[in-house]
């Protein structure tokens, strides 16, 4: 985490910047992953939840017992089966 904290300011301005305009998506003809943690915050949840709402080709999966630092809590082999069942 020592080495990302210095780029953490460019996710904050991506968001920012994404806070509005949305919309513009539901003209997106690309298939979407959108992965996500059971666990993770409400507003990561709420972001997913708009987000899968908009982008007409997206996929959605929320990994059990996984939060927003997945990478610390993440079991490969596990995770891609339930990738795999859904």
């Amino acid at each position: 985490m020592t080495e990302l904290a210095p780029t953490l300011h460019h996710d904050f301005q991506v968001i920012t910047e994404m806070n509005s305009g949305l919309e513009r998506f539901k003209e997106m003809s690309l298939d979407v992953l959108l992965l996500g943690g059971s666990i993770s915050p409400d507003f990561l949840k709420s972001a997913l939840d708009t987000l899968d709402g908009i982008l007409p080709q997206a996929k959605r999966v929320e990994f059990p017992d996984l939060g927003d630092v997945a990478a610390w809590n993440y079991d490969p082999q596990r995770n891609l089966a339930e990738i795999q069942n859904q």
